[in-house]
């Protein structure tokens, strides 16, 4: 396979892992909104595992695939959690209860 598409297929692959993993988050994230704050933490942390384990086999065809796919998948992977963090309204949210409370 030739490198451009090899880099171009990995930074797709890296986008949508991270655009996964950031809703993945954010659905633990807003499902202990209302919980006591060691009760949140203990329901977020307890999906992290699973999070890494989805993307654990990607990680690892990335390693396999070589130095260029790595890199890719990393770019990838920024691009994501940049689109998620200007796309999304939670941050927007969170800072608005933020100033409210003081």
């Amino acid at each position: 396979m030739a490198a451009h598409w090899m880099a171009l297929l990995w930074t797709v692959v890296g986008i949508a892992a991270s655009l996964v993993h950031l809703a993945l988050l954010r659905r633990a994230l807003l499902a202990s909104l209302n919980l006591a704050p060691q009760r949140a933490k203990e329901r977020v942390s307890r999906g992290l595992p699973f999070r890494l384990l989805i993307l654990t086999p990607v990680l690892v065809l990335a390693a396999r695939s070589g130095l260029i796919a790595c890199i890719a998948f990393v770019v990838g992977s920024l691009i994501g959690r940049w689109l998620a963090f200007t796309r999304s309204t939670v941050h927007k949210e969170l800072a608005a209860v933020s100033s409210r409370q003081g």
